[in-house]
């Protein structure tokens, strides 16, 4: 069975306002514009990944930075930890808020109509500081997500023009785990699964670390967890360890880990699970490969 991990979509709706900024954030008296988007995405099944329709029960906060200088957000315009916090699919354009979400901290225009860059950066808080790349660390639950960026000026709005879009983009791969039994003397052989992890990326620790660089919008992936990383179980952040796994007979996934992409088309032996059970505590290896069929090939961003 194949999913995909839909792109979500922020589209940007610039809102006339009675003030505008003359270049550093602060409103002038010379006619409107602040800047502001809205957001689409889809229907929720699970709380981790972020996926489905944003509401306001399952909001998506966002690392907004904004910038004069395409690919550069060294020197931000305005506050470089400022957020867009979107609660509804699409029909509520919001403003910029402060990294602790509430805290309002509005952007205009330029006077000058200059252009203004925009990207985007979810999980809000795991990105550090945005100078011409950002960097977030691979941690097995967390979804990471970038939107390219787009440029806009107040002209665009004030013309009429058709609003920009932030469209994010999930970097990671998610592996929905089943656990499956042949028949109930191997589910009783066998006994609860009491430690489930991805221990290996091809023949190596999988990596750890995801950048982006604003220029080119490309994502790279880096860096070595040596211990590899805990599965977690569906719909939340408790690891399979500390809650053991009953094998069955459903082929509907009980887990879930994130991790970094592989090309499908190259190798073989694509990730490594270690799996333990009570009555097995010396965990096995269990090599996935993603050549199963021919529709798994090519990078595996954003696929699960």
């Amino acid at each position: 069975m194949r999913k995909f991990l839909f792109p979500l979509l922020a589209a940007a709706a610039l809102v006339g306002c009675s003030k505008e900024d003359s270049g550093s954030g602060v409103p002038q008296n010379d006619g409107p514009v602040e800047i502001k988007l809205a957001s689409k995405a889809m229907t929720v099944t699970t709380r981790a990944p972020f996926e489905g329709d944003i509401s306001s029960s399952n909001k998506l906060q966002a690392l907004v930075p904004a910038s004069t200088t395409s690919g550069d957000y060294s020197s931000p315009y305005g506050d470089s930890h400022a957020c867009m916090v979107f609660a509804d699919q699409g029909t509520t354009a919001v403003g910029f808020v402060g990294s602790d979400g509430s805290t309002r901290a509005p952007k205009y225009y330029p006077a000058d109509g200059g252009n203004v860059y925009l990207c985007g950066l979810y999980p809000h808080d795991k990105w550090g500081t945005p100078t011409t790349a950002a960097s977030a660390t691979i941690d097995g639950k967390t979804d990471l997500m970038y939107a390219k960026e787009v440029t806009t000026t107040k002209t665009d709005v004030q013309t009429g023009g058709t609003p920009k879009t932030l469209a994010f983009n999930h970097l990671l791969t998610k592996l929905d785990i089943v656990l499956l039994a042949e028949s109930e003397t191997a589910k009783t052989t066998w006994g609860k699964v009491t430690s489930l992890k991805l221990t290996k990326q091809g023949t190596a620790a999988p990596h750890n670390s995801v950048s982006v660089t604003f220029a080119d919008g490309n994502a790279t992936t880096s860096g070595s967890a040596a211990d590899g990383f805990d599965c977690y179980l569906n719909g939340g952040d408790t690891p399979v360890s500390s809650q053991e796994l009953v094998v069955g007979s459903s082929t509907d996934a009980v887990a879930y880990v994130l991790c970094a992409p592989v090309n499908a088309s190259t190798g073989s032996g694509h990730y490594t699970l270690s799996v333990a059970t009570e009555n097995n505590p010396s965990a096995i290896e269990v090599p996935l490969t993603l050549q199963y069929a021919g529709d798994f090939d090519g990078s595996k961003t954003s696929t699960a």
